[in-house]
């Protein structure tokens, strides 16, 4: 690719790239990263942002929907990814692993 070419695709890329969307999705995929579920992991988050500080919502079900654990975790947005892994590691203290494991097997 020529060094214009380059040099416009950076340009592009900094005018489309909304940091506080970013910042959520980042906190958003470390939660599901840490917790380990897969497309079928019944994990559900949700990241968003008032005044630079970061809410997250997490929740993980059994296969079945029956049984449900909630949290949430809040902080400086700068922080997305250590609140991800932050709330993730609370859900997997209250058993959410468990839920995970039934639909591996």
């Amino acid at each position: 690719m020529p060094a214009r070419r380059r040099a416009i695709d950076r340009r592009a890329g900094c005018c489309c790239n909304h940091r506080p969307s970013h910042q959520c999705v980042i906190a958003e995929r470390a939660f599901l990263s840490t917790l380990g579920g897969g497309c079928r992991a019944p994990i559900a988050a949700l990241a968003t942002i008032t005044g630079g500080r970061l809410k997250l919502r997490g929740m993980v079900t059994d296969a079945g929907g029956q049984h449900i654990l909630n949290g949430s975790a809040e902080g400086s947005a700068d922080a997305a990814e250590q609140l991800g892994v932050q709330l993730a590691q609370k859900l997997l203290k209250m058993g959410a692993s468990k839920f995970i494991t039934e639909v591996r097997t």
